[in-house]
């Protein structure tokens, strides 16, 4: 009778150690299931991610180069001998390039004050216009000048660009973003490429001497490719431009109060 008994309970341990086992290998089944899941989850999303920014790259990539291409071409046409082929200075135009279309605008770079050429005047009045005081304008211009001027009150440094501006101890303003849309470097230099006498240069653009800038806005897909180019209309027809400045704008706002 014990005997039997004890077979019983053998077999009844024997039962429920199966059907532990039979539970923690389901349990490790499901928790495997659910790793696998999240794991395919996670090269699924990556492999999105990762075309969506190659995408991206391809998309800026192409308003890059259509924007380069753009200016090319405003460049080309300034020297053209059919005046109706050349682009007006602050008249904004459209172009395509391979699909991707494309906004530019010339203007005249001396309806900007030269830092390296302005007097004094002209550069206070503009501090004044984009809100400063009288106290901030001074200041601001006396670290101006004193970057520029050396002994003897002579200027020795000149900026190559309007970004050496935030080199200057106290121009490091954010507000300079905007204040570059009213400034340049480039007018005051001299336009040492043009002959003095050129009985041709009649047939060249109208802003033959002049200092010109070229802003291009390339849209391709959801990326936006902005570029500018400086330069002087030289009206040698041999060497039309004269190039000062040329990149790529980016960390830029595209509008300012």
């Amino acid at each position: 009778m014990n005997f039997a008994h004890s077979r019983r309970s053998s077999r009844n341990r024997s039962a429920r150690s199966r059907n532990r086992a039979s539970g923690i290998a389901l349990v490790s089944v499901l928790w495997l299931l659910l790793l696998l899941s999240g794991l395919a989850v996670t090269v699924a999303v990556t492999a999105r991610l990762g075309a969506v920014i190659t995408h991206q790259s391809l998309d800026l990539a192409r308003a890059q180069a259509a924007a380069d291409a753009a200016i090319v071409n405003c460049i080309s046409r300034l020297s053209d001998e059919e005046p109706v082929r050349r682009p007006k200075a602050g008249v904004p135009e459209s172009w395509t390039f391979e699909g991707v279309p494309t906004f530019i605008n010339l203007t005249n770079e001396a309806s900007r004050l030269d830092v390296n050429a302005s007097a004094d005047g002209p550069l206070l009045e503009l501090f004044h216009f984009r809100g400063l005081d009288e106290a901030q304008a001074n200041a601001l211009l006396n670290k101006l000048r004193a970057w520029q001027v050396g002994r003897g009150n002579e200027r020795l440094h000149s900026l190559d660009s309007i970004d050496d501006l935030f080199q200057i101890p106290g121009w490091n303003d954010p507000r300079l973003l905007c204040w570059k849309n009213f400034l340049t470097v480039y007018t005051g230099q001299s336009d040492r490429s043009r002959p003095e006498s050129d009985s041709s240069s009649s047939k060249l653009a109208s802003l033959a001497g002049e200092v010109v800038r070229i802003r291009a806005v390339a849209t391709a897909g959801t990326a936006s490719g902005v570029a500018e180019w400086v330069g002087r209309v030289t009206g040698n027809p041999a060497n039309p431009t004269l190039t000062m400045y040329w990149e790529h704008v980016t960390g830029e706002a595209e509008s300012c109060l």
